[in-house]
């Protein structure tokens, strides 16, 4: 069964890069039609109590479109630094090991795996192939 997307534990909550980019296509959605239903059905002279209401409505969801925004930002910052710590303490194991390429170090290469299928499984624009030359790189950044 696959995991959802936003989920709670003991310590807190856990929001997957992807739910947050479905939360915000919801939230455009919602702000597309919102503003195509106010253009459409009111006039300027038409100040509807539902009218008011859902230009409201549509000022919260730009707020929170914003807030989303930065969060997605700050989200893929995270991912990618936490990212290039696991793949510098690969690099640091083939560096001792004298290996030019990981996949070269079998034991190791078991690991590698596993990690990376989590980290595919939390972000599907995961790259096995960058995250492995980043590894085999003498590179400072993803």
């Amino acid at each position: 069964m696959k995991q959802p997307s936003i989920y709670k534990t003991k310590s807190g909550i856990v929001i997957m890069p992807k739910a947050v980019l479905q939360l915000l296509g919801y939230t455009r959605y919602y702000i597309h039609e919102t503003r195509r239903y106010l253009d459409e059905y009111q006039t300027p002279a038409e100040s509807s109590p539902e009218a008011q209401e859902a230009k409201g409505a549509l000022c919260e969801a730009e707020q929170n479109a914003l807030v989303l925004d930065t969060l997605q930002d700050e989200l893929q910052r995270i991912y990618t630094w936490n990212i290039e710590r696991l793949a510098g303490v690969f690099r640091q194991s083939r560096i001792f090991f004298e290996q030019r390429n990981i996949l070269d170090i079998v034991t190791i290469t078991v690991v590698l795996n596993y990690l990376m299928d989590m980290l595919q499984a939390e972000n599907p624009k995961f790259d096995r192939e960058q995250f492995i030359t980043y590894i085999n790189s003498e590179q400072e950044s993803l």
